[in-house]
């Protein structure tokens, strides 16, 4: 099977692919074989639009940024006894509406050629004639109801019909990598699309689609504002956000490092987390481009790809640490200074939500405690505090010695930018 591939503009995405829809429920209602068809990763790149003068360079008024998205058209020129069908012909006054099956060639004069048949030498008028190219090399114009007769075969009129629509598919994705006409499609690349939700990561934080809805508050997704600023011209953009949003480089590199890793997230890394989001995270990703429908999941790429290198981080910071061991003796009320509050969960108990709270050492030695009454929280991992708490329990969690305590008294100690202050 012969795989063609056609870079088509973003923005005709649809329109082929309504068009394509189109053309194989035609071909289905003559019991034809259907055309197959798949998309590729979409990209940008730059490219000389203008027709007015030549491409002068990096500087270049006529260039700019272009979304395309390859578009693989997959079927061979149907073959019959040494013959392939090369093109059909739709003869007009004086020249021809020419539908080459793609990868095949013909001579120039076809297009203006006019509607004689090769086989029954009869020059009348028709509507349709298809050229057909022998193995030796011979090419001839064959008039359509003639084709049976030409070839000798029941199946002759199929076979035509079926170069056609090939050729009519191979005439649509063209058409698809040409400016001009389009469907005027929002879709975008993810590289245009995922800069912009870094930076409304970086200024106001992540907020999705799910959470802005439970708010009630009119407060925008972050995929949906990035959404706004991706698909409306300048000047709407501007009623609405003042200043207009503008990536930086760091927001730009934040962007391309979460669609790599998204995009190349391994299966063991898929199938270890319970249900489907990374899944649909890669499956999106790979892609490279963005409708309406996706917005909301590739947006979230960026956290998601935070939280990863946040927690790879972390591993590995744990393994350098030295191991745990008990301390303090049990019973006895003991004081640490300068502990890190590393980690946060909870669970609700029999008498309300229990928050787990991991305090770490300077030695590396880890107080757990477990309060049914505290202010801290997940926001509070990573800072330091002196802890006073009685000694519960010396305790083994997972391998890792861990010292039990209760009734703690928690001191947020100065951050080192506040001391220096």
């Amino acid at each position: 099977m012969q795989i063609r591939t056609f870079q088509v503009l973003l923005s005709r995405r649809e329109s082929v692919e309504a068009a394509m829809v189109a053309l194989n429920k035609r071909g289905a209602r003559k019991s034809l074989p259907p055309i197959g068809w798949s998309w590729g990763k979409a990209y940008s790149q730059r490219e000389h639009v203008g027709t007015a003068y030549a491409c002068q360079g990096t500087a270049c008024r006529g260039c700019q940024t272009v979304d395309r998205i390859p578009f693989m058209l997959e079927g061979d020129a149907p073959r019959y006894d040494g013959w392939t069908f090369a093109a059909a012909l739709q003869h007009l006054e004086g020249e021809n509406i020419v539908r080459t099956v793609p990868g095949i060639e013909i001579p120039a004069n076809y297009r203006t050629r006019g509607s004689a048949c090769d086989h029954c030498r009869v020059n009348r008028r028709r509507n349709d004639t298809y050229v057909l190219v022998h193995e030796d090399g011979r090419t001839v114009q064959v008039g359509s109801t003639c084709i049976g007769d030409f070839l000798g075969s029941d199946r002759a009129g199929a076979i035509a019909d079926s170069a056609t629509l090939l050729a009519i598919a191979g005439s649509i994705a063209e058409d698809g990598c040409e400016f001009g006409g389009g469907s005027g499609s929002t879709d975008r690349t993810i590289a245009t699309y995922l800069p912009i939700v870094a930076y409304f990561v970086r200024v106001n934080g992540w907020m999705s689609r799910t959470a802005a809805r439970d708010r009630g508050d009119g407060c925008p997704a972050t995929a949906d504002d990035a959404w706004h600023v991706a698909t409306s011209p300048r000047e709407i953009v501007r009623k609405r956000f003042d200043p207009i949003p503008e990536p930086t480089a760091e927001d730009i590199a934040l962007a391309e490092s979460a669609e790599s890793w998204a995009e190349s997230l391994s299966d063991a890394e898929v199938d270890a987390e319970r249900g489907d989001y990374l899944h649909n995270v890669r499956a999106a990703a790979r892609t490279g481009m963005v409708t309406h429908r996706t917005a909301g999941i590739i947006a979230s790429i960026v956290t998601a790809y935070q939280r990863a290198i946040g927690k790879e981080r972390m591993r590995k910071e744990r393994a350098e640490r030295p191991a745990s061991v008990h301390v303090g003796t049990v019973g006895k009320r003991e004081t640490w200074a300068n502990v890190l509050l590393d980690f946060v969960t909870g669970y609700e108990g029999a008498y309300g939500y229990v928050t787990v709270l991991k305090f770490r050492t300077e030695s590396g030695a880890i107080l757990t405690w477990k309060a049914t009454s505290t202010d801290l929280g997940r926001d509070d991992v990573g800072k330091r505090y002196t802890l006073t708490g009685t000694v519960k329990a010396h305790d083994d969690y997972k391998g890792e010695k861990q010292t039990l305590v209760t009734r703690c008294k928690a001191v947020e100690l100065p951050s080192p930018a506040t001391v220096a202050a």
